[in-house]
């Protein structure tokens, strides 16, 4: 699976088996202040993620399986 996090700003990525990458974000984004307007973001990017459109999603899918047979 694969999922785009380029329209939001409250996913730090980190290289994979990178070690100190969460500590080192972590810190600077304590140092910063940034973390309560990341916060905030990531709410807002999470609100659309539910039940009812995973399942929109799955019906869809469905659906273009079966038409296709």
């Amino acid at each position: 699976m694969k999922f785009d996090y380029a329209e939001t700003r409250a996913v730090i990525r980190i290289r994979p088996l990178d070690i100190k990458g969460p500590v080192n974000e972590t810190y600077e984004l304590l140092r910063s202040g940034d973390w309560d307007m990341l916060g905030r973001e990531g709410i807002g990017f999470s609100r659309g993620f539910t039940w009812d459109e995973v399942a929109r999603v799955e019906w869809n899918t469905l659906e273009r399986i079966v038409e296709k047979q």
